[in-house]
């Protein structure tokens, strides 16, 4: 190592003089060997370190010796049994009896174990495929019997079942037709198996004709409208019509004179009428309604403000309207040019009016007045009047519009810019 004796001006801090000094190395010192890069033996694989010493001052490496470990060899643990298959009744079982090192695992020894089949045992015989014997057909079962480990069917033997043959019901009656009059009737009797209820046999029976009852169908008269019908016969127990009811023809109307039962008018027709001496039909007829007695209603000339009317017609017996009047529109009033009565002034209206020339009705209608002449001092000439003063100086303001206002007319008077309005108050 090294070092630099160095001196300094104390005043200016000037370097005045250095010398350097060397120091001898001190040499290592070893610490506590260390262990390295340890790999631990296993069953088939050797182990190995390192010890390792560093330096304590600088902990340079000083020295590395490498040491080997022996593999360990394998522990054999306890014999296990895999790849267990079952023997059944017809098929051989199997299993493994393995070995394998009880520190790394690995397999050591296997060796495989046959287990002979175990044979079928025989359950109690069952009943299957049971068809039931009827009154014609055979009937049938089967007898099986199974393994009763693994179901496996070992035998089966069929037997037959005679048929049981039909047994007769109480004959029945069936297709049963009445007899007609005219027509034979009939039935069927037959015997059914109670069992199955098949037709074991079937014989038909006829039955003879009745023969028809007759019964007489009274003749009905005929009248003016409806034909009538002379005597039939017919059969009472089938209706059918043995001897036919002919037709008596309608007699039709005996009808009278006509006779008139409303008189006619000039509003209202008239009626005869004519009955029929057989039945209650009667027969109308309408006659002519009689002329109008025509009587004239006077018209009215219209006036200037009110219609008229045209002349009309009314019938003086029954009071109907022959001839409507018809409504004259009033023409309204003619009126000549308008005359001023009173002429206007600036404190009074004017009045003029215009005459009717047909009638002699008087129109009237205001003038205007007239403005005032007011004169320097606001006075109206023509009525004395004084103006009103519209300036703004006399409006109506807030208290502080009015105090602005008051100093704007103060400041307008010392410079003269203010004019004298007709109240005697200055404006702008």
């Amino acid at each position: 190592g090294s070092y630099d004796t160095v001196v300094y001006c104390s005043v200016c801090n000037k370097e005045l003089s250095r010398e350097t000094t060397t120091v001898d190395a001190l040499g290592h010192e070893e610490a506590d060997a260390v262990i390295e890069n340890e790999v631990a033996a296993d069953c088939e694989n050797d182990g190995s370190y390192d010890t390792v010493v560093y330096c304590s001052v600088c902990n340079k490496e000083l020295s590395r010796v490498k040491t080997t470990v022996d593999a360990l060899g394998h522990k054999e643990a306890d014999a296990v049994i895999e790849n267990e298959v079952a023997a059944d009744c017809e098929n051989d079982g199997s299993y493994d009896t393995v070995v394998y090192c009880s520190v790394c695992n690995k397999e050591l020894s296997r060796e495989t174990t046959t287990v002979d089949a175990l044979g079928h045992e025989e359950a109690d015989a069952v009943i299957e495929n049971e068809v039931a014997a009827d009154c014609e057909n055979d009937g049938s079962y089967d007898t099986v019997v199974y393994c009763s480990v693994c179901n496996k069917e070992l035998s089966r033997e069929t037997t037959t079942v005679d048929a049981l043959g039909h047994k007769e019901a109480d004959a029945v009656i069936e297709n049963e037709v009445a007899a007609g009059c005219e027509n034979d009737g009939s039935y069927d009797t037959v015997v059914y198996c109670s069992v199955c209820n098949k037709e074991l046999s079937r014989e038909t029976t006829t039955v003879d004709a009745l023969g028809h009852k007759e019964e007489e169908l009274p003749a009905v008269a005929p009248d003016c409208l409806t034909d009538g019908l002379k005597a039939g016969v017919k059969c009472t127990v089938c209706g059918k019509i043995l001897v036919a009811q002919e037709t008596d023809p309608a007699l039709g109307h005996d009808m009278s004179e006509f006779v008139e039962t409303k008189a006619p008018s000039c509003s209202e027709k008239g009626e005869e009428r004519s009955d029929c001496s057989r039945c209650d039909h009667y027969e109308v007829r309408e006659l002519s309604k009689l002329a109008h007695t025509e009587e004239t209603v006077s018209g009215k000339a219209p006036t200037c403000t009110e219609n008229g009317l045209t002349d009309g017609i009314t019938c003086s017996v029954c009071g109907e309207v022959i001839k409507t009047q018809t409504v004259i529109t009033a023409p309204g009033h003619k009126y000549g040019e308008w005359i001023v009565d009173r002429q206007p002034t600036c404190t009074e209206k004017g009045i003029e009016t215009a005459t009717c020339s047909e009638c002699g009705y008087v129109q009237t209608r205001e003038l205007p007045m007239t403005e005032h002449n007011y004169d320097s001092d606001g006075v109206c000439s023509d009525c004395g009047a004084e103006e009103e003063c519209m300036h703004i100086c006399h409006r109506q303001h807030n208290i502080f519009a009015r105090i602005v206002w008051s100093i704007i007319i103060f400041i307008c008077k010392i410079f003269g810019f203010a004019k004298t309005c007709s109240c005697g108050d200055a404006h702008y």
